[in-house]
């Protein structure tokens, strides 16, 4: 064999294998690098650099910052790297007194909350009481510890009437059109100066005309159109009534022949001749 020869066979494997060595070595290397920067970032995440050490509520009425971390699950001291922001917003909507939520996660120790809380404006009476906002929507179960005061009970809705119909079909968009329209009659009637503190009950009916009681315990009975010229002349009489120092049992503004004829009825069966209101 020639001796030239040899000696290139030799430094061809020489070469051959340190470079095998050196990729060897630069995976080590890396390897070890990557196993250092996942247990660095894991103890980074697990520390307290970044916990949780601010809360930042906007849009809590009724809620408190407590409240807010009970409805999260996250306590102070939290590590906010180890948060999950969409899963947070997820478990605050899932609340019944917040309907949207937005999350922010501020570096190093800050979490921004904004909430937009359903506020009642009636209690709907199904067997149980009910809280609805002023979308209509039906969204928890009133109990006392809410302290809602001053908030009109809504009638004439059975708990049936949010079930199924014989076709299968759910009902909750009727029930919710009608908790609507009582939603406005509370709203109209604040504007021709029947306040709701002195709104009791809203009677709905599917047939005729729906009815509200004062706290007094007077029943306005009202017709099935002609909604707003009707309040004005509840307004109207209610005010007669208070100068003329009396007590009244029933309303009458129903009258589809005559819109404008008022029937009113008053305590201890005593009755005014039916009239004409402007």
């Amino acid at each position: 064999m020639d001796p030239e020869a040899g000696r290139k066979r030799r430094r061809l494997v020489g070469l051959i294998a340190s470079r095998i060595a050196l990729v060897l070595v630069l995976f080590v290397v890396f390897v070890a690098m990557g196993l250092f920067a996942r247990n660095g970032y894991r103890s980074l995440v697990r520390s307290d650099v970044f916990s949780l050490r601010q809360l930042h509520v906007q849009g809590a009425v009724r809620l408190t910052k407590k409240d807010i971390l009970d409805e999260m699950g996250v306590a102070m001291g939290t590590p906010l790297l180890m948060l999950d922001m969409d899963v947070l917003q997820t478990r605050l909507v899932l609340s019944p007194w917040i309907k949207d939520a937005e999350i922010h996660r501020r570096l190093p120790h800050r979490l921004d909350v904004k909430i937009e809380e359903r506020r009642p404006v009636a209690i709907l009476a199904l067997g149980k009481l009910y809280l609805v906002d002023h979308g209509g929507n039906v969204f928890k179960r009133y109990v006392p510890s809410d302290y809602v005061l001053d908030l009109p009970l809504i009638t004439g809705l059975e708990r049936d009437d949010f079930n199924r119909d014989s076709e299968g079909k759910r009902n909750l968009k009727i029930c919710r059109n009608m908790l609507k329209r009582a939603i406005d009659l509370i709203d109209r009637a604040k504007k021709n100066g029947i306040g709701q503190g002195k709104i009791s009950e809203i009677h709905l009916s599917r047939f005729d005309g729906d009815s509200i009681v004062l706290n007094s315990g007077l029943r306005a009975h009202l017709p099935s159109h002609g909604i707003e010229p009707a309040l004005g002349r509840l307004a109207f009489v209610l005010g007669d009534l208070e100068k003329r120092g009396w007590a009244a049992r029933d309303i009458f503004l129903n009258n589809n022949v005559n819109p404008k004829e008022v029937t009113v009825r008053l305590a201890h069966d005593r009755s005014r001749k039916p009239g004409k209101t402007n």
